[in-house]
């Protein structure tokens, strides 16, 4: 069927009968229809679910899809049940925005089903894929039907609401009008046969949606993924799409636990025994007592992906317990039948369909419950040993070493501890929204992007680690999480702008543990979900919990970087910038103190320089959101603060200093020469101490500076050159060392000697002007520090073990982060 050869549907309904009954009236605004569809329902994939749904909730044991596809050329798209059908007041329901009157009393009375639908806004869903929706339906004998075009509603921008009043037709001889050539090509594609169809038929429904929006792109394969996920295990339920049959995704799962009830073991049977003071037997393939002489009966499977998964969970659940008493299911909405304490772990792989016909007694009037009773105690304690046995079982699977691997082929962190609760968690928050506060994840990213759901999905549930883990760093601002954890692409992204990533990722094995702290942060939210904690009480724990590790990185900076941050970070802050200040002079050196307050310094200084000398400067801070002016510096104060303290000099830091275009001719300087205080921007301390370590910067060339060089202008001079200083005389030398002996290893019969590494050196445009002498310094130092690993004879060098123990052993100085000896497959970089 290609556009053009028959009129639409929504066009014809006049000509296939009259009209029935008052028109419905819908109240509507384009804006609400907009809204609704395009926000809640913006996928196509999602409005076609929605109206599968909306047959199940009609009772329906069969749903027909048909959708255009690369070999379907059609220019609509249907969707037939053959649920209860809907009459004129029904119809009038159908068009009742926000309310749903599936949820009264006659849907108790005539459906046996749990009902989806709450509100009544699914409808609208499907002007997310057209601008026309026809319904026609068969009840009690009578077929109406009904079209919307959604093009009628106000389109205006001012929001206000608009009435339309849609004719119902009773269509009098529906054979004929499904003998017409736009409705026989509906009925073809889904596979309906005339005349069986509509005639011998009792009840159906009908959905037709025409005028397809050509920007939406139907995904067959993520479609029938959807339906697939969306539909639970065993039900009564039968999906057609495009003539193929969609079963459940949990059709196939992997059964890692699979028994029957009469398998319980003898241990299981003394249990009962002791706890229910009954003899328990197995009898004819029964577990039966006194009290249940019928027996209980069933089977038990554990899976390796979970049963709970997102839609399927409000159509009908697939864990848990189902217990039924004379072939009827009395526990529908209660998974637990009243137990509790149930680990989680194996609870949503669990299933458990078991045959209780001795519970007939306590059964409840609507038989959709069991009453209190002795019976029902003892019944639950009967399950809880099943489900006991089960989870047995089921970890017994987990801690299986399987066959022994040499070393590098040993994976520590098992596929039972972080990719199957990952691809769990990623099941169920598909439908159901992450912790943070706009319902996205706190530190997964977001599963739509890179690869689809349902290969990232698969790819962790496929039981083989097929990549290793590799970390990365960006800055993402210091509001944002701790780390984001990118499943389809086997990624952890560290923000550097967190407190806690500031003060542990500068090298050395702070940065392996951060890095596992960060893993075990976003595996956290992982457990909280996989655990069936609500969406939002998980998101409460996070966030304090993010608090607290914020907080403890701010209580004991204890990185160079987290410092020099630190400064910047409160250079509007009066009291911040005062602690800032103390905790960067003792990263460099000092013993120091806070004092703050109106009458004394900010804070106190002091430097052991030999035994019974020791120097001591006081502390200024001045925050401002501008630069500040001269009377608020108040350079004689400061002055005063020296001569009250005995001190030898001041260190005042602030954002910046007025007259920088005069230089040393401006009022600051002569009046920081003249009263000896040594004028820091903030952001030439927290270079400085930034620095401290890499280029081995001393507390002592730190005061040196402080008490000869005053004014801004001579203090920028000195800092720039004591930040220019070759690099390569810190510890990034002994690296470049050992980076060397590396490349020189590599050659055949190569015996390395200090020449030869000097010459990979002076080639390097980080070490500029690099000597023989200091080369042989940094081996001797890498030498002595080694354990052996490496000893240096003369200018000859002999490595007795591999560069990589050789790294390990010299971390301390070099600051690099090393790999651990026993290596696993979990991080990327592992020797195969």
């Amino acid at each position: 069927m290609t556009p053009g050869e028959a009129p639409w549907v929504a066009d014809s309904l006049g000509s296939f009968g009259h009209e029935s009954g008052e028109r419905v009236p819908v109240v509507l605004s384009h804006e609400i229809i907009g809204l609704l569809s395009e926000q809640m329902y913006g996928s196509p994939l999602k409005a076609i679910e929605e109206l599968v749904v909306n047959a199940y909730d009609a009772d329906s044991k069969e749903c027909r899809i048909t959708v255009p596809s690369a070999d379907k050329s059609t220019d609509f798209i249907a969707v037939y049940d053959s649920g209860s059908g809907m009459d004129h007041e029904a119809i009038r329901d159908l068009w009742n925005i926000g309310r749903s009157r599936k949820r009264e009393e006659q849907i108790q009375l005539l459906r046996s089903r749990k009902q989806i639908g709450k509100f009544g806004i699914g409808k609208l869903a499907t002007y997310a894929v057209a601008t026309r929706v026809t319904y026609i339906s068969k009840k009690d004998g009578t077929v109406l039907a009904v079209t919307t075009d959604f093009s009628k509603f106000d389109s205006s921008s001012s929001g206000q609401t608009s009435e339309v009043k849609l004719p119902v037709y009773e269509i009098a001889n529906p054979t004929e009008t499904f003998g017409t050539p736009r409705l026989q090509a509906v009925l073809e594609e889904l596979g309906l046969e005339q005349p069986k169809f509509p005639a011998d038929v009792p009840a159906w429904t009908l959905v037709i949606l025409e005028n397809l929006k050509p920007d939406k792109n139907i995904h067959m394969g993520r479609l029938r993924w959807i339906l697939a996920t969306a539909m639970p295990l065993k039900l009564d339920f039968e999906v057609q799409l495009n003539g193929k049959a969609v079963d459940s995704a949990k059709e196939g799962l992997t059964k890692v636990v699979d028994f029957s009830v009469k398998d319980l073991p003898e241990s299981r049977l003394t249990n009962l025994r002791n706890i229910t003071s009954q003899v328990w037997k197995i009898s004819e393939g029964k577990l039966v007592s006194d009290n249940f002489p019928s027996g209980i009966t069933g089977t038990v499977m554990v899976t390796e992906p979970i049963l709970r998964t997102g839609k399927s969970d409000d159509i009908m659940r697939s864990h848990g317990f189902f217990v039924r008493v004379r072939e009827r299911l009395v526990n529908e909405r209660d998974p637990r039948f009243g137990l509790h304490e149930l680990q989680h772990e194996v609870f949503n792989r669990f299933r458990a369909d078991i045959e209780i016909d001795d519970l007939d007694s306590t059964i409840t009037a609507p038989r959709e419950g069991v009453g209190d009773s002795n019976l029902r105690e003892t019944a639950e304690k009967v399950l809880n040993e099943i489900f006991n046995e089960a989870r047995r079982r089921y970890d017994s699977k987990q801690i299986n070493p399987g066959p022994r691997k040499k070393e590098h082929e040993m994976g520590y962190v098992p596929q039972s501890l972080f990719e199957f609760p990952t691809a769990d968690a990623l099941s169920i928050w598909d439908n159901s929204g992450g912790a943070d506060a706009d319902d996205s994840w706190f530190y997964i990213a977001d599963a739509q992007q890179g690869h689809p759901l349902s290969e990232t999905i698969q790819k962790l549930y496929s039981g083989e680690r097929k990549d290793s883990y590799k970390y990365d760093y960006e800055a993402m601002g210091r509001s944002a999480r701790m780390v984001k954890f990118l499943p389809d692409t086997s990624e952890f992204v560290l923000n550097d702008d967190h407190e806690i990533v500031r003060a542990y990722k500068h090298g050395g094995q702070a940065q392996v543990l951060l890095e596992d702290l960060a893993t075990a942060e976003a595996m956290l939210e992982v457990y909280l979900m996989e655990a069936d904690i609500s969406p939002k009480t998980a998101g409460d724990i996070l966030e304090k919990r993010d608090q607290f590790l914020r907080a403890l990185a701010s209580d004991h900076l204890s990185s160079v970087a987290s410092i020099s941050q630190s400064l910047l970070d409160a250079s509007n802050q009066d009291h911040d910038l005062e602690i800032a200040l103390v905790a960067a002079a003792r990263a460099v050196g000092f013993v120091a103190k806070h004092i703050g307050g109106a009458g004394p310094p900010d804070g106190i200084a002091t430097l052991l320089e030999r035994p019974g000398v020791e120097t001591k400067i006081t502390l200024e801070a001045k925050s401002s959101n501008q630069v500040p002016s001269i009377a608020t510096i108040g350079m004689g104060t400061l002055a005063e603060h020296v001569k009250n303290e005995s001190a030898a000099g001041c260190l005042l830091v602030a954002p910046d200093f007025p007259g920088e275009i005069k230089g040393n001719d401006s009022s600051i300087s002569q009046q920081a020469n003249m009263n000896r205080v040594s004028c820091w921007t903030i952001k030439q301390l927290a270079d400085v101490v930034a620095a401290t370590e890499t280029r081995h910067i001393s507390a002592r060339k730190i005061l040196k500076i402080i008490l000869t060089k005053f004014s801004p202008t001579d203090v920028a001079e000195e800092v720039e050159a004591l930040l220019s200083y070759p690099v390569w005389e810190a510890e990034s030398l002994y690296t470049a060392v050992i980076n060397a002996l590396h490349l020189i290893s590599g050659v055949p019969d190569a015996r390395p000697t200090a020449d030869m590494v000097l010459g990979q050196l002076v080639s390097d445009p980080d070490y500029p002007g690099v000597s023989k002498v200091a080369v042989l310094k940094a081996l001797e130092a890498v030498s002595s520090s080694s354990k052996g690993a490496m000893v240096l004879r003369g200018e000859e060098v002999k490595i007795n073990t591999s560069i990589d123990e050789l790294r390990r052993r010299t971390a301390h100085i070099t600051g690099e982060p090393t790999t651990p000896r026993r290596n696993g497959d979990f991080r990327l970089g592992i020797a195969k």
